[in-house]
């Protein structure tokens, strides 16, 4: 999966990478005895917190492989491919699974495919139930590295699983000339063909043993003809959509742009579609349209006050994943966001590190741990476990939304949210 993730990787840089995996899992009480494999594992966030701190080794053999590794690591966790850090919410239980990858950037399609055909493979082996898996612009991933070993091994392995495999792909060039498409064509009982460019038609002849009347239909086939290939039989056929089939599968721009002019949504959903990112689970309400209040609580989202860093009180629309408070969360989006008005090198975690992390100008790590459960007792206890994992830390402080919280700074340097925007400047000079 590394591999995938990151590229080819040094001796040096897998050794680093396989001790840190180790204690990332062991942190979250994940050993090799089975019985503690049911519990949560870790997200590519933990383990990025344990490759950090050996990034400030005075010694080059730690420190340039384990920054080589955090820069790889980086765009899963803070970047644009972000959201791979986190457990999934798919019901992979489910009957009918549809993974559409369309969307997803072309630097993390290889990462994505690796996992799907993981998961795929995986599944397969437990159960010899009927099962149809659908790989939709096959190519992509015949033509690549490792991700067409996986193809090539679910090819060599789905009948023996009761897997029914079908691979769909306009190239049929990458098919014939890798070696996973070898594979499909030697294990693939039925071949459909349809027209084919003048450039490639002879290796597919030559691939296929088409004569010349057969080579002549693919060369000349029309929209929705086909040359089907079964068994020993070779038949030209004659696909028709119905309307209704043809209305859900074209793709053709034309008739794509008059299906979004009809009337099947309010005009004013599709403007809020495009004004702001549905994806966030943090929204001011004041920047919000009374349309698009609605859409967000369509899908699960809900108000909130609270007080904001300049102590004034203000609604929020949220949608809490967490296992924290609304008033937890909220805090932790406000305080994300001050930082950001200084460093892009702020982190926000919902594991048992410190809240919200982030790096000063000079390469110091700095924790913040929010406190804003309603019972006393229970802050106590908090701040109490988290003191251990905030001394880890170059430096650290704890934010708390009760008063009575400021006194008790046994525990370390204790802030109350309004003071949180000079706290944060000062490190920054």
């Amino acid at each position: 999966f590394f591999r995938v993730l990151m590229g080819e990787l040094t001796e040096t840089q897998r050794a680093i990478l396989d001790d840190c995996i180790d204690s990332t899992y062991e942190d979250a009480g994940i050993t090799r005895d089975p019985r503690t494999w049911a519990k949560k594992p870790p997200i590519l966030e933990d383990l990025y917190d344990h490759v950090l701190p050996l990034t400030r080794s005075d010694k080059d053999i730690i420190y340039k492989p384990a920054m080589s590794i955090i820069t790889r690591l980086k765009p899963f966790v803070t970047g644009g491919l972000r959201f791979l850090n986190q457990h999934t919410k798919i019901d992979l239980d489910n009957r009918f699974i549809s993974f559409d990858i369309r969307d997803i950037p072309d630097v993390g399609k290889g990462t994505i495919m690796f996992l799907l055909l993981e998961y795929i493979y995986n599944r397969m082996k437990k159960s010899r139930k009927r099962r149809i898996c659908v790989v939709d612009e096959a190519w992509t991933v015949l033509s690549a590295g490792t991700e067409g070993e996986y193809i090539f091994r679910l090819i060599k392995t789905c009948r023996k699983f009761n897997l029914s495999l079908i691979l769909l792909t306009q190239d049929v060039e990458d098919v014939i000339t890798s070696r996973a498409g070898r594979a499909v064509m030697a294990n693939t009982a039925t071949k459909l063909l349809l027209k084919q460019d003048t450039t490639v038609i002879d290796n597919i002849i030559d691939r296929f043993h088409l004569n010349e009347a057969e080579a002549e239909f693919v060369r000349r086939a029309g929209v929705g003809s086909a040359l089907l290939i079964a068994e020993n039989s070779r038949i030209p056929i004659y696909i028709q959509a119905s309307p209704e089939e043809h209305r859900i599968i074209t793709t053709k721009p034309g008739e794509l742009t008059e299906l979004v002019r009809e009337p099947t949504a309010p005009e004013v959903e599709k403007e809020v579609k495009l004004k702001f990112d549905i994806s966030k689970p943090f929204h001011r309400e004041a920047q919000l349209t009374y349309e698009e209040m609605q859409t967000l609580i369509k899908v699960g989202f809900h108000e909130f006050k609270a007080e904001t860093l300049e102590g004034v009180h203000e609604m929020f629309m949220i949608k809490n994943e967490t296992n924290e408070t609304d008033e937890h969360f909220v805090l932790q989006q406000l305080i994300r966001d001050e930082v950001k008005k200084y460093t892009d090198r702020v982190l926000v975690h919902y594991t048992t590190l410190p809240d919200i992390t982030f790096e000063t100008p000079n390469g110091e790590i700095i924790a913040i741990e929010i406190i804003a459960d309603p019972d006393i007792g229970t802050c106590l206890d908090k701040m109490e476990k988290k003191k251990e994992i905030l001394k880890r830390y170059n430096s650290y402080f704890f934010v708390v939304a009760n008063q009575e919280l400021k006194k008790h700074e046994e525990f370390g340097e204790v802030v109350m949210r309004t003071n949180v925007p000079t706290k944060i400047r000062n490190f920054f000079g």
